[in-house]
């Protein structure tokens, strides 16, 4: 019954801890497609500003000018307000947190306990496994699902094997 629950827990934090390392390196690429278009959008507006200080430029150039000064302002904006590297941060913290969950239940499955002390040292870990997921960001939907069916089927496999 101990190890049944070991194993069950053991799934669980690797789909979490792995799950919030893929959420911190998905909100990382969406970071860096977010503001490469900003930088590169504000050096063009910048310098077509400047460009135009010798010529009349035509009213479409100034139009097109103005434009691609608002898009760049609107994804500035939308960059501050998804707050995307924070948000990877987050998830990068959370996974090394459940990371170390997982290496001290790892330790403790090949430690020799009797009841007692299992049951002291359960009841604390999993006090500090609620704690962490209280604070923890979600993990999207679609890596979660992701993670949960591909863990689970191997746990299901291993415990079909150990039958």
């Amino acid at each position: 019954m101990k190890n049944k629950l070991l194993n069950i827990w053991e799934t669980d934090l690797k789909i979490f801890c792995h799950g919030h390392y893929e959420a911190a390196v998905s909100l990382d690429r969406q970071h860096y497609y977010l503001g490469i278009p900003i930088v590169a959008l504000s050096a063009i507006a910048g310098t077509s500003v400047f460009a135009t200080f010798s010529i009349n430029p035509s009213k479409y150039y100034k139009i097109l000018v103005g434009l691609v000064s608002l898009l760049v302002a609107v994804l500035g904006a939308l960059q501050t307000f998804l707050r995307l590297s924070e948000r990877a941060e987050r998830h990068r913290e959370s996974g090394s947190r459940y990371g170390s969950l997982l290496k001290e239940l790892e330790q403790y499955k090949i430690t020799e306990m009797n009841e007692e002390l299992f049951k002291e040292w359960a009841d604390g870990f999993r006090i500090r496994w609620d704690e962490l997921s209280a604070e923890a960001p979600t993990i999207p939907k679609r890596i979660y699902d992701n993670h949960h069916s591909i863990k689970w089927a191997a746990h299901n496999k291993k415990l079909e094997q150990s039958s």
